[in-house]
């Protein structure tokens, strides 16, 4: 998930509680730019941010969506490319 889609789960998740950016800026103790960032995909939450996010708005942090890292990105694209080549065996699982 991209951060602007990210930015707008919170957006969401925000709203649906009746909650300002501010509400929600002082409840994660960060300023309300901060939150106008993350809405607007200019940056993302650190991971306790997620959480606490997570659990002010009730949902699992799942649901909100972290999104992955570069290097993460990477290792899945690559993955997926090998599990396309013509050269690739599909891995077994044990006891099959």
């Amino acid at each position: 998930m991209e951060n602007h889609e990210v930015g707008q789960t919170i957006r969401d998740l925000r709203r649906a509680k009746g909650w300002a950016q501010l509400d929600l800026a002082l409840l994660l103790r960060v300023s309300p730019s901060t939150v106008h960032k993350w809405e607007a995909g200019k940056s993302q939450p650190q991971l306790q941010q997620f959480k606490e996010m997570a659990a002010l708005f009730g949902v699992a942090m799942d649901d909100i969506e972290i999104p992955e890292g570069p290097r993460a990105r990477r290792r899945r694209e690559t993955r997926a490319a090998e599990d396309h080549s013509p050269l690739h065996t599909p891995r077994r699982s044990p006891g099959s």
